[in-house]
């Protein structure tokens, strides 16, 4: 059963997903990935994914204004996933409610 700080959370990823899914072909929620194919440990989780084509936005959501520990896990995945195709990252405060791209 989910806490409430993490029910919080999911709430913001759905609100999130409400505004930008138009954008895309497809929207993923809570999408787990690795650095190694087909390894057990996971490298960690993105929030929110559209994919339009080969083109790949993250999205990083926070209910604070977390904006460093935002990006640092937005670049770890695009390290990670950088053969995937084309990366654009974001930052989506629950607070403020903007979207804030990252470089």
């Amino acid at each position: 059963m989910l806490n409430k700080t993490e029910k919080k959370h999911n709430q913001a990823v759905v609100t999130l997903e409400k505004l930008v899914k138009y954008k895309y072909q497809l929207t993923f929620r809570h999408v787990e990935y690795r650095a190694i194919p087909g390894a057990e440990d996971i490298s960690g989780e993105l929030d929110l994914v559209g994919i339009w084509d080969a083109k790949w936005d993250i999205y990083e959501v926070k209910l604070g204004d977390s904006y460093r520990t935002a990006r640092n896990q937005l670049l770890r995945a695009r390290k990670i996933l950088s053969q995937c195709g084309e990366i654009n990252l974001f930052y989506y405060s629950a607070k403020t409610k903007k979207i804030t791209p990252i470089n």
